[in-house]
């Protein structure tokens, strides 16, 4: 029988102390969860991670790509908006505190993120055995949750250590623990989790992101065990735009690496346009019926969605071009029940808080994220293939839900896209040097 040791890949040699940090800190993930400390800790250890590698004579010196520096500006643009939108209310300190943790632990453990294996050495497949071994443990979590929704503990809340420290952390669901529970899905009554996340779709980005990466494990045995683990998260979510994502990076990922598949790609866009111009209908109207399927599901949520972000976006118009910097107000479903503003759509979320020049930015920073992806994904570095999918996807994600919220699930990802875009860099430029070699 196959021995299976919790290691880094034997390949790898010469372990960093960044490395083992990113390392540990991915595969500790529920013990960090049981502690309740996610929110604060992820953005302190990439804080951290810059702090420890962080040379102010080499960073003066070295360029740095556009999309480094462009999410580098949104985190300044939010600081100033934020700070003006306090100065324009006399904020409680309360608000204060709350404003700027959300700060510290979005935009600014992003951009760190991102930063950190342009500092020092950071390599892809030490991070893709951490999310391997992250999703196995998982994988026993979820089986548990499922043994506990079994014998009727549905829904169940536990106070996780940091919890039962500080005033209102019984309100908070980033640092409570909640068991599975069973939920209406096309009106079929299915168990449906949260695991360590906030909420179900945050889950649903989480598992689909960890699948990605988890393509790219070079042991057989351990990538279907955390393929099993991610998939298996997939699908406990019922996250109905993580479930069409997953497909979609399928079929993306293999445009990338295969003609045949981009072959037959070609030819269903064209017998979808033949039908539609056969019966004269436009391709919008093709997709309409599919469109209110999926919203079927769960006509609620998205009646709710919709609602919210309508009124962001009308709430937005009045500060047009710097937007409100802190959250001012709550949109009215019904009876006393009430949600804030931007709880929906980052890119409503971003109009709203930072305006006009704050989304530009923030589109610069995922169109030029995409952009270098994408330069590498075509000249066939199989990472830059997956990440570049996987990034696509998120940018689709964020649609449903703000990326400030999401993103201390996520820290993992934007290191790894970060360190695939150095991979490819480095191994273009030595392609590059062979290829203008003497030949002597």
């Amino acid at each position: 029988m196959r021995r299976i040791s919790l290691s880094i890949p034997l390949e790898i040699s010469g372990i960093s102390l960044t490395e083992k940090i990113i390392f540990w800190t991915i595969v500790l993930t529920p013990f960090w969860w049981l502690l309740g400390i996610q929110p604060l800790f992820y953005p302190s250890i990439s804080a951290l991670l810059v702090t420890i590698n962080l040379n102010f004579e080499e960073v003066l010196d070295k360029s740095f790509p556009v999309f480094v520096l462009a999410w580098l500006a949104m985190l300044v643009v939010a600081l100033i908006t934020i700070i003006l939108g306090l100065d324009d209310v006399q904020a409680s300190t309360k608000i204060v505190a709350a404003s700027f943790v959300t700060l510290y632990k979005g935009y600014f453990m992003i951009f760190c993120c991102i930063a950190t294996p342009f500092l020092t050495r950071v390599r892809s497949q030490v991070i893709t055995r951490a999310v391997i071994w992250m999703s196995i443990v998982f994988l026993a979590v979820l089986v548990i949750q499922l043994i506990m929704l079994g014998v009727g503990l549905d829904d169940a809340v536990f106070k996780t250590t940091l919890s039962k420290l500080i005033t209102g952390g019984d309100d908070s669901n980033s640092i409570l623990e909640r068991s599975a529970k069973v939920s209406v899905f096309f009106g079929i009554p299915l168990p449906r989790s949260l695991l360590h996340t906030a909420d179900p779709p945050i889950l649903g980005a989480f598992a689909l992101l960890t699948s990605l990466i988890n393509l790219n494990e070079t042991d057989p045995l351990l990538k279907k065990i955390g393929l099993t683990g991610s998939i298996s998260s997939l699908i406990i979510s019922f996250s109905r735009s993580a479930w069409v994502g997953f497909i979609m990076s399928i079929i993306l990922v293999s445009l990338f690496r295969s003609s045949r598949a981009r072959q037959i790609t070609a030819q269903f866009n064209f017998l979808i346009f033949l039908f539609c111009s056969s019966v004269s209908i436009t391709v919008f109207q093709l997709i309409e019926l599919p469109a209110k399927i999926f919203n079927s599901a769960r006509a609620d949520s998205s009646s709710t969605r919709d609602i919210v972000v309508q009124a962001t976006i009308e709430a937005w118009q009045d500060k047009f071009w710097l937007g409100w910097g802190i959250i001012r107000g709550k949109v009215w479903l019904y009876e006393d029940v009430y949600l804030q503003l931007t709880s929906f759509s980052s890119y409503a979320a971003v109009l709203y808080l930072h305006g006009v020049v704050g989304f530009s930015v923030f589109c610069l920073a995922l169109i030029s994220t995409l952009a270098t992806l994408f330069r590498y994904a075509v000249a066939q570095h199989e990472n830059c293939q997956t990440a570049f999918s996987g990034f696509l996807l998120l940018c689709a994600l964020l649609q449903a839900t703000p990326l400030t919220w999401m993103a201390i699930y996520l820290w993992f990802f934007f290191i790894w896209v970060s360190s695939v875009l150095v991979e490819a860099d480095q191994a273009s430029y030595r392609n590059w040097a062979i290829s203008f070699s003497p030949m002597w």
